[in-house]
């Protein structure tokens, strides 16, 4: 069992900074495709997890857990990149009767029994973005108006589109997307069967609510366990839920003019008591080529220390209370924009990463290390005012091993990153409250 609980650090650490990093003009990232990423597979993960634990052992301050967790692929192709928004505004053409025609294609796959009610199919719509010189253009208060796609008569600059078939008296059936229909947010309603009468949750869930605050929890586990729980139809084991759901979600159709260049894994499932039976709820994280994006609770975000416009990334959730179907979610996008990739030929391994981090924190209090992890981190690159690009959300993305070390002094947890390459760059983020604990 590792125990996740809250964490406010203080670290001894070199910092290398990208503060010279400057957000690309709009329109000018240009995506790059899988194939002309290229990359060769490097080693990643060379010892056994008792030899890790033995490096752990071997640190001073450090103490190996009994469920230390290890995350992280023997091999795989790494990169160095630009992420950012991949929307019609950055230089592809993608017009609203294309978005229109992706979004009946993804609701005939969520909704393979039901025939989409032109009635109950609605857009936003604003002016399109792809013009602007300089995100400094946008206006503040941007004009949006909305209405039936039956009825719409733009060219461009449709922002979402989203399917509401229901009301107060109804049990709500709706899909949202993005205009790339590259991520959803689906509700197939079957969990307002078991929660009507309680009109606080039936009036605030929704595929992006907590549902934690509305039902009991009775665990936290790993994807891989094998725990068995009683879902709506029968009793189902948590890695065959987990199974289906990503083997469901990655092979949803998405925008004809975007590739599929991402993959949505399981994090962590929480146990819902909901009525006399329980409900799998997903915590999702996005992979490229094998190797996650960071996991963060981004909510739950309070401080930080050295790391300056930390993109904690999208929040993605799904829920399951029956064995072959995902009753409600938010998708991690299926596509990103990538540009700019560069081929990793070597990282530091995992042993010279517990090193790493041993010599950067304390040497008066001895951590409980619960987890090491090799994942994808990333931080804004701010436009010429500092701040954060809000039409292209560019970030830079490099790999990083991560450190979850707990403090028997303060009883708390603490996060930490170092540079995959070269072991530098230490750096640490805060959570307000515990997130959970896993079981295997």
């Amino acid at each position: 069992m590792k125990t996740k609980t809250t964490i406010l650090a203080v670290l001894t650490c070199a910092v290398l900074m990208s503060g010279c990093d400057q957000s690309t003009p709009i329109g000018e990232l240009k995506n790059m495709s899988l194939e002309e990423m290229g990359g060769k597979e490097i080693e990643i993960l060379s010892k056994s997890k008792d030899k890790i634990k033995s490096a752990i052992d071997a640190c001073d301050n450090f103490k190996v857990s009994e469920d230390l967790y290890i995350n992280a692929p023997e091999k795989a192709k790494v990169y160095e990149f630009r992420s950012f928004s991949d929307n019609d505004y950055v230089g592809r053409e993608y017009t609203p009767q294309m978005a229109i025609e992706d979004f009946r294609n993804a609701y005939s796959y969520f909704f393979p029994d039901s025939e989409l009610n032109e009635d109950y199919f609605s857009y936003t719509w604003t002016e399109p973005l792809e013009n602007l010189k300089s995100y400094k253009d946008l206006p503040e208060n941007p004009e949006v108006e909305s209405g039936l796609v039956k009825d719409f008569s733009q060219t461009e600059g449709i922002i979402s589109l989203r399917y509401n078939e229901g009301d107060d008296e109804e049990i709500p059936v709706n899909m949202s997307s993005t205009p790339n229909i590259s991520s959803f947010s689906v509700c197939h309603g079957k969990i307002f069967e078991y929660t009507y009468e309680n009109k606080l949750v039936y009036e605030r869930m929704s595929p992006v609510a907590p549902l934690e605050q509305y039902f009991r929890v009775a665990g936290t586990y790993s994807p891989t366990s094998e725990q068995s729980f009683k879902l709506l139809d029968k009793e189902t084991r948590i890695c065959d839920a987990v199974r289906f759901f990503e083997e469901y979600i990655n092979n949803a159709p998405i925008g004809k003019s975007v590739e599929k260049n991402m993959i949505t894994k399981v994090y962590s499932v929480k146990v819902l008591e909901i009525g006399d039976i329980y409900g799998f709820y997903f915590d999702l994280q996005k992979q490229l080529k094998d190797v996650n994006f960071e996991y963060c609770p981004v909510e739950n975000t309070v401080s930080e220390n050295n790391m300056k416009n930390h993109n904690l990334g999208e929040g993605a959730t799904a829920l399951m209370i029956e064995s072959d179907k995902a009753d409600m979610f938010s998708s991690m996008p299926l596509h990103m924009g990538i540009s700019s990739a560069k081929s990793v030929d070597k990282v530091i391994s995992a042993d010279e990463a517990v090193k790493k981090f041993s010599e950067g924190l304390t040497k008066e209090v001895e951590f409980e290390i619960n987890d090491l992890e090799f994942v994808y981190y990333s931080s804004y690159v701010p436009t010429e005012l500092g701040g954060l690009n809000p039409v292209t959300h560019e970030s830079k993305v490099v790999p990083a091993w991560k450190l979850t070390a707990y403090n028997p002094n303060d009883h708390l947890t603490y996060f930490v990153y170092i540079d995959a390459k070269d072991g530098g760059n230490l750096r640490q983020y805060s959570v307000s409250k515990n997130i959970g604990v896993i079981k295997e």
